[in-house]
């Protein structure tokens, strides 16, 4: 079967379930992968149990620039070639167009063909990073790389952001990237239990909107005699503020239950027991926007309902 090599900077935090569905679900393709951070989450040991994960460049093998930007150092680039020579891909997928900027120009080096997939900030928030560097790395390294064959948006709307950008539109392909609906698609019976349960999972940065969606439900508990509750389940660097607005609340129907593990029985049972599930996603203040959020695929795959004896 001919090969094929994902790669990403960190493998893998334990929201980016949309990287590993697509390691785990080839068909014609044998996958490996290379990243340069190994992150032990419950989606690394799962995709390292069946998949060879190489661990490469080091500390001394990539160099920062400005603003969370990483090149590569002569040493780096010569040990990447090194790996990618001995895998021997027939093709290369890179995840977030950041870390093509990293990995693109080698992969020219050796004539492998690639495909870059795009998530969000990685062509909306990066492209402006060091006055503009972001972007000029992403035309030089990406879109004007012969060995890029094809560069993925999750959405219309994110074509539009990489035509902007200066990709050739005859590289790009939206993809609505999939799931399986089988592992979370169960019968939901919903009864009638007097209290309507909103819940939202996601990681806590700002894009996700969380501050949003507590001001409104504070208010919609203030002004409706219709008993609700909200369940927040994540983890990230907004934690704090979360908790702080929480506790400043002045009501115990809003709740933070931390990270849930992706695809568990309690993740499922999660989606399972709510009457609404709710994702406000917004634009930052840095231009950061989202593609398709993975976890409202998710919740969409849990909805089969069970109504007077008929499936719907």
């Amino acid at each position: 079967m001919p090969a094929v090599t994902h790669m990403i900077r960190n493998f893998l935090p334990p929201m980016t379930s949309f990287v590993r569905n697509q390691v785990m679900n080839h068909i014609r393709y044998t996958p490996s992968v290379i990243c340069t951070q190994k992150n032990e989450s419950p989606l690394f040991s799962e995709i390292s149990s069946c998949s060879p994960v190489y661990s490469t460049i080091g500390s001394a093998g990539g160099q920062w620039i400005c603003d969370h930007m990483l090149l590569l150092t002569a040493d780096g680039r010569k040990r990447l070639g090194g790996l990618l020579a001995e895998i021997k891909p027939d093709v290369a997928h890179i995840h977030y167009g950041v870390e093509a900027v990293l990995f693109a120009p080698v992969l020219k080096s050796l004539g492998i063909p690639s495909l870059v997939s795009f998530y969000g900030h990685d062509c909306t928030a990066f492209p402006s990073r060091g006055f503009g560097l972001g972007g000029f790395l992403l035309r030089r390294n990406v879109f004007n790389n012969p060995a890029v064959k094809v560069v993925t948006a999750m959405s219309p709307d994110m074509e539009k952001d990489l035509l902007n950008l200066g990709c050739p539109w005859w590289k790009i392909r939206v993809h609505y990237h999939g799931i399986d609906t089988e592992k979370f698609s169960r019968t939901h019976e919903y009864e009638d239990s007097g209290e309507v349960t909103f819940v939202m999972i996601s990681m806590l940065d700002p894009k996700k909107g969380h501050d949003v969606l507590i001001r409104a439900f504070t208010e919609a508990l203030a002004s409706t005699s219709v008993p609700i509750r909200l369940k927040i389940f994540g983890k990230g660097e907004l934690e704090s503020q979360v908790r702080s607005m929480l506790a400043s609340s002045g009501t115990d129907c809003i709740e933070f239950l931390g990270p849930l593990q992706f695809g568990s029985e309690e993740h499922i049972s999660t989606l399972l027991s709510a009457d609404v599930f709710v994702h406000p996603s917004r634009q930052s203040a840095t231009g950061e926007k989202e593609g398709i959020p993975g976890a409202i695929v998710e919740a969409m795959a849990a909805v089969k309902v069970h109504v007077d004896n008929t499936i719907v």
